[in-house]
């Protein structure tokens, strides 16, 4: 009996989700505008970019947002899995440091050992 309650309390506390990076919100984006908005305003709207790319004359050319969030799948605990969620928001500058364009990526996938890979349903 004790040794069931401890497995059911660790799976408790082992059950968890782990996040990092900068999560963006559509309805932010919504309020840049292209050819008017400056990136510098982007980067003070959303914090501390998770990439940014310069060209060779210094100017800034992308400013990159990633987010990655994972939640464990409590069931699992013995064999372990997780199901991951990424999104990407770039946003290009022109020489000037005004916003050009932006896009957006997601994906998700999930991990366990054996039959338990895989996306949840």
């Amino acid at each position: 009996m004790k040794h069931l309650m401890c497995a059911v309390l660790l799976a408790v506390v082992s059950s968890g989700c782990y996040r990092m990076g900068t999560f963006v919100d559509q309805q932010q984006v919504a309020s840049f505008e292209k050819g008017r908005t400056s990136c510098a305003a982007i980067t003070a709207a959303l914090g501390t970019p998770t990439k940014s790319t310069y060209r060779d004359d210094g100017s800034l050319r992308q400013v990159i947002y990633a987010h990655l969030s994972m939640q464990m799948r409590p069931l699992t605990f013995l064999v372990g899995g997780a199901d991951t969620e990424q999104t990407q928001w770039t946003f290009e500058c022109d020489t000037a440091g005004v916003l050009l364009t932006y896009e957006s990526t997601q994906g998700q996938v999930g991990q366990g050992p054996g039959l338990l890979s895989g996306s949840k349903p």
